[in-house]
Order: C-alpha cells, then structure tokens, then sequence
C-alpha cells in the first residue's frame, strides 16, 4: 500500500482511510508486513496505527516512511512499540517527528527486544534524542541495522554526539548496517572519536558515511583503521566527501592490506588525476 505504487499513487492513504482500514486489521494472523510508506497519514493516524501495533501479536515489518507524521504520532508509535513483542522491522523515516519522539524511541530501546531494524532518517532528531539513542544502543544487542542519516547536528555539538556514538560502536556487538551519511561528521571527530570505534568494532560490515565533511585528515584516520585489526566490515560508503588525493593514497594503501572490503564507495571526493596515479601504484 506504498504511496510509490501506480494504484495508490494519485489517491493516497490519508487519516480517514487509515480510521477505516486499520481496525479490520486486528487478529489478522497472516498480517506479517504493512508498508504504508510515501502517503499522507498525519498524527490521527499514526495514533490508530500505534493503538492497533500496541496490541498485534503478528505484525512483523512496519513502513510508515515519508508522511506527515509529527511528533504527537510520533511518541504514540514509540511508546506502542515498547509493548509489542514481535514487530522486528520498523521505518519511520522523512517524518518531521523531532526531538521529543527521539527521546521516547531511545526509552523504548530499553525495553522492547524484538526490534531488529530502525530507520529514523530525516526525523529532524537532534543531539539530545541521538546522544539518549547512542547510549540505550550500548546495551540493546538486538539491533541489527540503524539509520539515523540525515540529522544534521549542530557543529558545536558534533564532537559530544559523535563522542556517544562512537562509544556505543565499541560497546555493542549487535549492529551489522550503520547509516550516517549526511550527518556533518568532520575530520576532528573522525579522527579523535569514530575511526577508533571502527577500529574495534567486530560486527559491523556494512558502513555508509556519504555525504559528510570527511576531507583527507579524516580519511587518513579512518583507512589507518581499516589496516590491520578490522576484518568485519565489507562495504564503505565515503562517496561525496571531500578525501582529495591524499586520502585516496592512504585508501589504496589500506587495501594493499585489507582483504575483507569487497565494495567501496569514493566518487565525487576532489581527486585528481594525480590521486589516480598514485592509487594505481598500490
């Protein structure tokens, strides 16, 4: 029933319908995955939405991705969620739910279990709710890929943020898929908080850090970090960065000596033909 469908395209899912439909859902057993994802459900019917989730006991993968869900809808799927034992996969991504609904999903890390995969890109998060997300992540296992991409956080407040995030990384030993692209990651913070992190951690193997302000300093760090100890991660995403040749050199350098990277992702990064040429060397 995504929005993205020819059928539902021109006449997509609203409140009204969702006060309809959804309640004829309840104790549908062979309900395993609703994705109402790119239509126009606002807080009246993410609150039925979060009523009916509250209770089912089958639902396994919910997409509400790209509404108009606000922050009262928000809390209201956050707080259902912490009761529901089976939900495993839950998006709620590109819906302005802010700062407060952040802080209600990182209570509900504390408690619920089940949940396995959380999208929460382009919530208009801030550091708090994402410093409270790092920290209740450092005890939840169970949490296999997280997307928080795309909550730009002030820079004033990038090094204590990135500081939780990249303690949270060295800590938990359940995230496998880590999304942080378009986060305002800069060289600092790479250097003195996340290329250590993912220098120890042992699970992660899928890691996207597009789009951020990672120029060479930053990508010297993290490919030293890649060098000898990590030998988990499979996939890196460093496109539309800024790594310029220097931090190509150090990249070709790294994978003289790393045999697990499979994909890796550097275009749109300022490198010169010279940068070329000195990858060709490696």
């Amino acid at each position: 029933m995504s929005g993205k469908l020819n059928d539902v395209r021109y006449n997509r899912i609203d409140d009204s319908y969702i006060n309809v439909f959804v309640p004829s859902l309840a104790g549908l057993t062979f309900l395993v995955e609703l994705d109402l994802s790119f239509n126009d459900i606002k807080c009246p019917g993410a609150c039925i939405i979060a009523s009916y989730i509250q209770n089912d006991k089958f639902i396994r993968r919910l997409s509400l991705k790209s509404n108009s869900i606000e922050t009262v809808g928000g809390i209201a799927l956050a707080k259902a969620i912490q009761l529901n034992e089976t939900l495993h996969r839950f998006d709620i991504s590109y819906n302005s739910v802010g700062e407060r609904t952040g802080q209600q999903i990182a209570c509900t890390l504390q408690i619920n279990y089940s949940l396995t995969h959380l999208s929460i890109a382009g919530c208009s998060l801030g550091s708090s709710s994402i410093i409270a997300l790092a920290t209740a992540l450092q005890n939840n296992d169970n949490i296999r890929y997280i997307d928080i991409s795309n909550n730009k956080i002030h820079p004033s407040l990038e090094s204590d943020v990135v500081m939780h995030i990249s303690n949270m990384l060295r800590y938990n030993d359940g995230i496998m898929e880590f999304n942080l692209s378009k986060f305002g990651i800069g060289d600092w913070t790479m250097v003195n908080h996340l290329s250590g992190a993912i220098r120890w951690n042992r699970k992660i193997s899928k890691l996207n850090l597009s789009c951020n302000r990672i120029t060479k300093d930053g990508c010297v760090a993290l490919a030293k970090s890649l060098i000898d100890t990590q030998r988990v991660l499979t996939i890196l995403n460093l496109s539309c960065c800024a790594v310029q040749d220097e931090g190509a050199a150090n990249i070709a350098a790294m994978l003289g000596r790393n045999s697990t990277l499979v994909k890796l992702y550097i275009d749109h990064n300022k490198i010169t033909g010279r940068g070329f040429e000195i990858c060709q060397k490696h």
